[in-house]
């Protein structure tokens, strides 16, 4: 399997469960076979779980998944394992991914593992840390720090602009003004500026575990 990486012309990470990626490969030979292949601009990819360990800090999804609804209302459930130290795919620094957002409503969840990173885990500071997210049958892809969108559905690029008010075991997250910008067309998003053109700019603010948009008529979407 080295031998196959090391010759590898492009790496394609196939969806299940990212606990088993994180669980069996992390600190691997594996691991360092991707790493070199990535140095050498060894195109690389993934859906669903291979998205989700692509990012600096993953959902590493160690005591199963988890719905936004649950995680909005506690920042540390159980269920909110996030790692780093694994992947980290060509301008994702500061990144933690999410796939299925608008099919399995995950934007909530999304916000809140953005709310763990920079507060509470103290590992990125909010301007340093981002989100992203797609929808269903959609895809990004990075050339050069820029991503441009493929597919059906649209793609979130979150920044936060302050830490958490309230971030605590047991308590519904208040998180206020994360900035989104939403690319649903021929657009394009510039990673080490967080900026894209032909987006859509929207705010999302977590208020004692509800999350509310500045979108007309309220969608977090």
């Amino acid at each position: 399997m080295i031998d196959r990486v090391d010759r590898a012309e492009a790496i394609f990470i196939a969806g299940g469960d990212q606990a088993d990626y994180i669980n069996l490969w992390k600190g691997t030979p594996l691991q360092a076979a991707i790493e070199r292949a990535m140095a050498r601009n060894v195109p690389i990819g993934g859906t669903s779980a291979g998205l989700a360990v692509l990012g600096q800090v993953d959902f590493a999804a160690l005591n199963g998944t988890i719905d936004s609804a649950r995680a909005l209302g506690n920042p540390y459930d159980k269920r909110i394992t996030l790692d780093q130290g694994f992947l980290t795919g060509a301008g994702l620094t500061g990144v933690i991914a999410d796939a299925h957002l608008d099919s399995r409503d995950r934007m909530g969840r999304l916000v809140t593992f953005l709310a763990r990173m920079v507060n509470a885990d103290g590992w990125l500071s909010p301007a340093a840390a981002g989100g992203i997210g797609l929808d269903v049958e959609t895809a990004l892809v990075i050339v050069n720090g820029t991503a441009t969108r493929l597919g059906v559905g649209s793609a979130y690029f979150l920044k936060p602009t302050m830490a958490p008010t309230v971030c605590a075991a047991k308590q519904p997250l208040t998180f206020r003004n994360v900035m989104v910008e939403r690319l649903s067309g021929s657009g394009s998003f510039n990673l080490p500026m967080w900026r894209g053109t032909g987006t859509t700019l929207y705010d999302l603010s977590a208020e004692n575990g509800v999350l509310y948009s500045s979108q007309p008529g309220g969608s977090v979407y």
